[in-house]
């Protein structure tokens, strides 16, 4: 497969570096755009488009959830100039209106989530879907780790942030970025056009005891977050029948190695 002359915007991003930074078999991004020259985004066509773009700040988006929806139009205002034969979206399983229900990409959405950071991002997919019915490709991620990581309940547990607003009980998909380019070609390879890359749910007493037994976490009383979403496809990627893409042991293997490179912890 000849890879596709490819644009990602959102390069600069948390997930765009990530997926910038490891060969692809099927992208060949010469095209790279950010906030600062995404208004010359439609002045050529594209074999490809992939979109890394949307704000990733849950909670920013769900205190202001108008200032949220104005910095998603302001993207997608930019994106109706495109020209592309397939447009790739990153985008979260928060749209699921129950993440927790076992839900995957057969679920029809009736309902968006109660939040604004998923309503707006299943806003964004049904854009898309709207505007490619036939030429579009919907990759929804989990909580991740990864070059750059600046933010969630890993992230404070290796800065010490806040500790006793993590909850112990929380239970989170994780997912390593450094799977996202190889994950992405399995996903095109495939012919996919939605995909949900989880892993099973683990819970932060699982990764505190790991990998920082020294650290307690808890005791604020915050309700435990839960996640469980599935996909219907993981015999794509060597997991028949089991609704995750990968197993919980391989998820923690990945933490602990990206953990020893950035702060020595190793379990």
């Amino acid at each position: 497969m000849t890879p596709a002359t490819a644009a990602i915007v959102g390069y600069t991003g948390f997930v765009g570096s990530n997926l910038l930074a490891r060969p692809s078999r099927t992208l060949k991004y010469d095209y790279l755009f950010n906030s600062k020259n995404v208004a010359t985004l439609g002045q050529r066509s594209y074999e490809a488009v992939v979109c890394s773009a949307v704000p990733a700040i849950k909670w920013l988006a769900n205190k202001n959830p108008s200032e949220d929806w104005a910095q998603i139009s302001a993207l997608l205002a930019q994106l109706r100039n495109l020209r592309t034969e397939r447009f790739i979206l990153i985008s979260t399983v928060d749209v699921y209106p129950d993440p927790a229900g076992g839900n995957d990409e057969g679920y029809d959405f009736e309902a968006y989530a109660d939040h604004a950071y998923g309503r707006h991002r299943r806003m964004v997919e049904e854009w898309v879907i709207e505007n490619y019915p036939l030429a579009h490709t919907i990759i929804r991620l989990p909580a991740l780790f990864g070059e750059g990581l600046k933010k969630n309940a890993l992230f404070d547990l290796m800065t010490k942030n806040m500790l006793e607003k993590v909850s112990s009980g929380s239970a989170y998909q994780w997912y390593s970025l450094a799977r996202l380019a190889g994950d992405v070609d399995t996903t095109l390879e495939s012919g996919l056009t939605q995909i949900n890359l989880v892993t099973p749910p683990i819970q932060m007493r699982t990764i505190q005891e790991r990998f920082f037994p020294a650290e307690r976490i808890g005791g604020m009383g915050s309700a435990p977050a839960t996640y469980d979403v599935r996909t219907a496809h993981a015999d794509v990627f060597g997991h028949p029948g089991r609704g995750y893409i990968a197993d919980e042991e391989a998820t923690l293997r990945e933490m602990e190695g990206f953990l020893a490179a950035k702060c020595g912890t190793a379990g």
